[in-house]
């Protein structure tokens, strides 16, 4: 297929980042492309397109550009293949599209200009429970396509935060919700909280009243006492392709694709999925939740709850049963979701967390990766935005690896620890290297809060990951003008260092430090941090100043 007019001069009238791949370069292409056009003659892919020169925004004006600016680039692909992809998505704020397409599809699209990666819908389940058999591909069937969504519409499109805008719960604004721990609380789990220093911090009014955390899971039991005021948003992003081939249902209210508003997170419906969906009800408790009566606290007790459901159900052959996934498309809705919050709300989300991973292993960070990049694209945006995401390492037992999408630099990665910083056996959480591995944090046989306002203690990644998320929102809530770059330097170069399995040198988390670092009452013991390269445990040196890419410094250093 011929392409009309000079490339650089298309690239510079859309606004494309002079960063990005040569135009004359061909896409990347996912292996697992091919893999899914071996199954279905039309397969559903996920496409990275050329990004914009600028980045989503809290300025109205700039957000508004920026978007457009998204919606060209977008548009002038569809236009160039019509009749050869059917799109299944555009978004608002990602230079993405999700298409249905052939295989002469995909070699048009591999060699558009504008087209950055090829890769397939990515199957993910939820950490701390047994992970999606990749093999059967779920995600790649064709199914029926929403128009609205094909054209680019959202129910957000008022500006998030205004009375007519979708998903919000409750007014913004005012005291918080839910009180604080009183200074004499005594835990129902105390050993957790206590070996990252949470109560010491409530107890000098660092609650994180004021700031959210998004989470990004199968749900949760919104009528829980612990949730008890904080729910500010709700959403639901979930796959329905109910065919013999991929028999899945979405966990959306009305097995609708997408749900916004109060009950639209709510954690899945069906008795027999029961274990596997207290999974995003404990994750956000860890991260927020408040509970006086049960004596349960997360981190951040007065922060507040954005909940998305992102998983579906589907029966898994390798296991023989029914469980919860999650697609990269329905991923991406979500944080594409939380972009637009985060750009009509500034400085309000600290925090993503995303306690999920792929089987696949990563012994080194996996950005190039053509089914890696629209995820790595949404991670930056949020960041530009002051919003960190928060990704559990995985549960699978790696060593020197990480899952997906843990593996991406730009996010925080984090493996598990038990109450007495060693390795958690209950978790098999993943270890590798810092900075793949960027902090640890407790995950095992943590108490937080499952379905039918009840408690019980769970292991895994999946814990560990909303300790790191709330420990964010009680350091933004309480130093508001630092930016994430700062956060998350001082969550490694002020963590303990805990030695895992005998070779994994990596700092636990340690907000007393942390808070005093941001405070300027502590340095870190010098910028250094224990390091294992290859095998054998040295020391590393932090930038003294956090003004530099960070992403770069992390990439840098990690030599697998």
């Amino acid at each position: 297929m011929k392409f009309p007019g000079f490339v650089l001069s298309l690239a510079l009238a859309l606004g494309i980042a002079a960063s990005q791949p040569a135009a004359a370069q061909n896409a990347a292409v996912s292996p697992r492309t091919a893999d899914a056009l071996a199954r279905y003659d039309r397969a559903t892919l996920v496409v990275t397109l050329m990004a914009p020169a600028s980045a989503p925004s809290a300025d109205p004006v700039a957000m508004t550009a920026y978007r457009q600016a998204i919606r060209d680039v977008q548009q002038r692909v569809i236009d160039d293949l019509r009749g050869l992809i059917a799109v299944d998505t555009r978004y608002a704020t990602l230079p993405v599209l999700t298409v249905q397409t052939t295989g002469a599809g995909v070699e048009a699209l591999r060699r558009h200009p504008l087209v950055v990666a090829i890769g397939p819908n990515t199957l993910r389940g939820p950490n701390g429970t047994k992970a999606a058999d990749v093999d059967q591909l779920i995600g790649s069937a064709p199914r029926p396509i929403d128009p609205s969504r094909a054209r680019g519409l959202l129910p957000t499109e008022t500006v998030p935060g205004s009375p007519s805008a979708a998903g919000r719960d409750r007014a913004i604004g005012g005291p918080a919700r839910s009180p604080a721990p009183p200074p004499d609380v005594v835990l129902a789990q105390p050993e957790n909280m206590a070996r990252i220093g949470a109560p010491a911090l409530w107890g000098i009014g660092h609650t994180g009243a004021g700031v959210r955390v998004a989470v990004l899971d199968n749900g949760i039991d919104v009528s829980h006492p612990i949730f008890a005021g904080k729910l500010v948003w709700q959403a639901c992003f979930s796959t329905h392709s109910p065919d013999e081939d991929e028999q899945v249902y979405s966990l959306c209210p009305g097995r609708a694709t997408e749900a916004y508003g109060p009950g639209s997170a709510s954690s899945c419906p069906d008795a027999d999925l029961v274990p596997v969906c207290n999974h995003g009800t404990h994750v956000a408790g860890i991260a927020i939740g408040s509970d006086p009566s049960a004596r349960v606290y997360g981190v951040a007790p007065q922060a507040d709850l954005v909940a998305v459901q992102v998983f579906f159900r589907y029966y898994n052959l390798k296991d023989g049963e029914w469980t919860t996934g999650t697609l990269t498309a329905d991923q991406l809705k979500a944080l594409d979701y939380v972009t637009l919050l985060a750009a009509g709300e500034p400085d309000r989300i600290a925090a993503v967390n995303m306690s999920l991973s792929g089987v696949e292993s990563f012994s080194g960070f996996c950005d190039d990766l053509a089914e890696i990049k629209p995820l790595r694209a949404a991670i930056d945006g949020l960041r530009n935005l002051n919003v960190l995401t928060v990704i559990a390492a995985g549960n699978e037992n790696f060593r020197s690896a990480v899952g997906s999408p843990a593996c991406i630099s730009t996010a925080i990665s984090v493996a598990a620890t038990t109450a007495e910083d060693k390795y958690s056996v209950n978790a098999g959480t993943n270890l590798a290297a810092f900075p793949l591995v960027f902090v640890a944090a407790p995950g095992d046989q943590v108490l937080s809060a499952i379905r039918g306002g009840k408690y019980d203690r769970y292991s895994g990644t999946s814990m560990a990951a909303p300790m790191v998320a709330g420990a964010l929102a009680l350091l933004k809530a309480a130093y508001p003008a630092n930016q994430p770059i700062d956060f998350e330097m001082t969550l490694a170069r002020s963590g303990t260092p805990v030695m895992l399995a005998d070779r994994y040198a990596l700092p636990r988390l340690n907000l007393v430090q942390a808070d005093a670092m941001l405070a300027g009452n502590f340095d870190g013991n010098s910028l250094t941090h224990p390091y294992q390269p290859n095998s054998a445990v040295s020391y590393i040196e932090f930038p003294a100043e956090s003004t530099e890419d960070w992403s770069i410094f992390k990439r840098q250093l990690y030599m697998p």
